[in-house]
């Protein structure tokens, strides 16, 4: 096939290309240390991991990882002798590789050049492998399909402006999705994007988001005395809004909202929780409310010192990842950031607290941002005014806020099950692979 040899000619110039990057940037440099010694480290680890059917789950990062995370669980839980192994492609999933994952073992996924795959898959073997969302590496695929190893994408989303759909690429991406045995998507609106790519619609299945799952999961996990919730309960009042995983774009339109109401005398709380919690990034959301006379606390700061929060503080950045989820506890109305540079980030994870939530206006990415604003559950702000004007509705009437957390909450609700519905039709349509099921599961 044509696109093979184009990809085959393109992706190495193009990796070399990053190569060359990654001598001036920090992220890209991380990707390729982090691919050192790969595969005598994945040989390694499979070395004792039992006899049993191998399914490869891959995922592109954090945000995917929590999506599939349920549905992991529950094929482990179902199937025992099935043996799991998690691949990840961003270094930002780095510190979960750390602490561990829902897996038998868990990898970076090699760089998608023809040998390295080749060799990759020699010693993974799995029977089946499941792509979360949209992550997919050609040559991973096409060497599947040469060996006969099965295909299947869970959580599957295309957002209306997806640059899959654009002229030029269509033919590519359909070529590619073609090529997947089984298709569940997120939402029937994600299936029909699919199918208006070109895909058959009897290789389509509408399961559900299982992030809605992972939501309630991770939230009722927390528990009562989680030592950052309270560290820093000591230092909020009635009036808390979080903003989370902010861009500069973002700031920029929220810190003159915030300034408005500091300057009308309102003991308001602010957390918030950068998106990328690099040192210059840090510093740099850190100078702009000094700017505004506001001198913010740095959550590590708090907690190597030991010591309370001083009385007098308006912001907490959160200076390191993985606690913004907890954090939308503390809150009484969230705002979700990317929506004023490109792509809102997750807006359930707040929804899940029952709080109202608010972003930008960039959510065309977003079927849960889309129907929180149709129920009246999240907002849509479009700048520092509509900004200012939304918190101070809803800090001044406690009747409209909890109502519209109420519904956001409900959302989460309405959409629970996705996690079983998926591995189910996995079970229907891989019988061959998942063969031995725990009674009573």
């Amino acid at each position: 096939m044509i696109e093979k040899k184009l990809y085959n000619l393109i992706f190495p110039a193009g990796l070399l290309g990053y190569r060359a990057y990654s001598l001036f940037d920090e992220k890209a440099r991380l990707a390729f240390n982090l691919r050192t010694n790969l595969f005598s480290s994945l040989e390694k680890g499979l070395r004792n991991l039992g006899e049993g059917a191998r399914i490869l789950v891959h995922i592109s990062s954090v945000g995917e990882y929590l999506q599939a995370r349920p549905i992991v669980r529950l094929i482990r839980r179902k199937f025992p002798t099935i043996k799991i192994c998690l691949s990840f492609f961003s270094p930002s999933a780095d510190r979960l590789l750390n602490k561990g994952v829902e897996a038998d073992i868990a990898t970076y996924l090699p760089f998608d050049k023809k040998k390295d795959m080749s060799r990759f898959l020699d010693i993974v073997a799995p029977e089946l492998v499941i792509f979360s969302c949209y992550d997919l590496w050609p040559n991973l695929i096409w060497l599947c399909k040469e060996r006969g190893i099965k295909l299947a994408l869970i959580n599957a989303s295309l957002a209306d402006n997806s640059g899959k759909l654009r002229k030029g690429v269509r033919w590519w991406f359909r070529r590619l999705y073609q090529e997947l045995d089984l298709i569940l998507s997120a939402t029937e609106q994600d299936r029909q994007a699919l199918i208006s790519l070109g895909i058959a619609q009897d290789k389509i299945i509408t399961t559900g988001n299982a992030r809605f799952d992972e939501t309630v999961a991770r939230i009722k996990a927390i528990p009562e005395d989680d030592p950052d919730l309270k560290l820093i309960q000591s230092y909020l009042n009635d009036h808390c809004v979080v903003f989370g995983s902010t861009w500069q774009e973002d700031d920029d339109v929220i810190i003159p909202a915030l300034d408005r109401l500091w300057q009308e005398g309102r003991n308001l709380k602010v957390i918030i929780a950068p998106h990328e919690v690099g040192a210059r990034k840090i510093e740099h959301l850190r100078e702009k409310f000094l700017r505004i006379g506001i001198k913010p606390v740095l959550l590590w700061e708090i907690e190597s010192r030991r010591q309370g929060i001083p009385a007098d503080s308006k912001v907490i950045i959160i200076s390191t990842v993985g606690k913004l989820y907890k954090l939308y506890r503390l809150a009484l109305i969230a705002f979700v950031g990317g929506s004023f540079r490109k792509e809102v980030h997750n807006v359930m994870e707040p929804a899940g607290f029952g709080i109202p939530v608010l972003f930008g206006p960039m959510i065309r990415n977003s079927i849960e941002a889309q129907e929180m604003v149709r129920r009246n559950a999240g907002f849509v702000v479009k700048n520092s005014e509509e900004l200012y004007e939304r918190l101070k509705l809803f800090l001044d009437d406690d009747a409209q806020r909890m109502e519209a957390g109420r519904r956001a909450y409900q959302l989460v609700l309405d959409n629970q099950g996705a996690g079983e519905n998926t591995v189910e039709k996995l079970t229907k349509h891989f019988p061959e692979i998942f063969r031995v099921e725990v009674s009573g599961s």
